[in-house]
């Protein structure tokens, strides 16, 4: 078994039958790696793995992503196209894009991990979704030995998800991310997001906000929110916002009255749903800091899931969620579930 757990930034034992790194894409080395994959009961694509729960014995073919290369295909009057492969390390290549006059994913800048994991998850902060921006996913099929193109409307993406993660392609591997490719607006044709308090906050009486402006701003407020899985293990947001219809909400807000709910209407204009911040939910079960064991909800911010030392393990770390959800569909009666990949 080869140990992979410093390759994951929660840190919890992982360990698989067997591991190969893809850093070339040639039809022939990737015809190769399908032979290779019929060989195992799973296949696994790992990345940065800091959006990964891993488990301890894998038993299957782990493919750790190192595709690099960026870029631009066109540009317009008012986009500009870029590809990027799978792994390329999504905050520099944020950057990258930034300084060629590309705008419109500075909200995301300073989230770990590869730009082939943002189709996945449909990677969201800060009021903007990488979905809004991907053109189109490049995929190598591993059963059918060849390439598939998913155009937008095909990632049927949606909060946090996408039909690579509704089919489980990243657990499955059926399907391998191998590129990118990104549809971004000019300068002109910018406008700042700053729908999220923190932002709006930040920049208060502010002028002239420019996409270095919200990279700089957002390395300070996620700083002082995100501990540093290098020293804090952990996989950023560990849990969705979950989703209540405009009925339950005013239902659940008359309950917990004098109490206001911590919400964002997922529809502005007609306020049909809203996503219930599930830091607030967590908080308000007396969680935000509290440990067990080895895991706790840290006190910086408690959506984030710790694993102090990386000491735990997966069974431990099991427990820890069960109670939490536990507690939350007691109190609100509201499921809530977890953001990260389960191997």
């Amino acid at each position: 078994m080869i140990n992979l757990t410093e390759q994951t930034s929660l840190k919890i034992p992982f360990f698989a039958k067997n591991c190969i790194t893809l850093q070339n894409e040639t039809p022939e080395i990737l015809a190769h790696l399908s032979e290779q994959a019929k060989l195992y009961k799973s296949v696994f694509i790992l990345g940065n793995g800091t959006n990964l729960v891993a488990k301890e014995n894998f038993d299957g073919l782990v493919i750790k992503m190192n595709l690099s290369g960026k870029q631009i295909l066109n540009e317009t009057d008012s986009e500009i196209i870029i590809a990027a492969n799978a792994g390329e390390n999504w905050h520099d290549f944020v950057l990258w894009c930034i300084n060629n006059n590309a705008y419109g994913l500075e909200n995301l800048s300073h989230i770990p991990g590869q730009v082939g994991s943002t189709p996945i998850q449909n990677v969201g902060a800060y009021g903007v979704e990488a979905g809004n921006f991907i053109d189109k996913v490049y995929v190598w099929n591993l059963q059918q030995k060849r390439y598939e193109i998913f155009e937008n409307p095909q990632c049927q993406f949606a909060y946090r998800n996408s039909i690579f993660k509704q089919q489980s392609y990243n657990k499955s591997a059926n399907l391998i991310i191998t590129k990118v490719i990104f549809r971004l607006p000019k300068a002109d044709f910018w406008k700042a997001n700053l729908s999220y308090a923190d932002l709006q906050n930040y920049f208060q009486n502010q002028t002239n906000i420019t996409p270095q402006k919200i990279v700089a701003a957002l390395k300070i407020i996620r700083g002082n929110k995100i501990p540093d899985f290098q020293k804090f293990p952990n996989v950023g947001s560990f849990f969705q916002n979950p989703s209540v219809s405009a009925e339950n909400l005013a239902i659940l807000q008359q309950k917990l009255s004098p109490t206001k709910i911590a919400f964002k209407w997922t529809d502005e204009n007609q306020k049909i749903s809203a996503r219930i911040a599930a830091a607030w939910l967590i908080e308000n079960v007396g969680f935000k800091g509290k440990q067990i064991g080895n895991f706790s909800m840290s006190a910086q911010h408690p959506l984030i899931l710790v694993n102090h030392d990386g000491k735990g393990n997966r069974q431990e770390l099991e427990e820890f969620i069960k109670l939490l959800q536990k507690e939350i569909a007691a109190k609100f009666g509201i499921s809530l579930q977890p953001e990260p990949v389960f191997l």
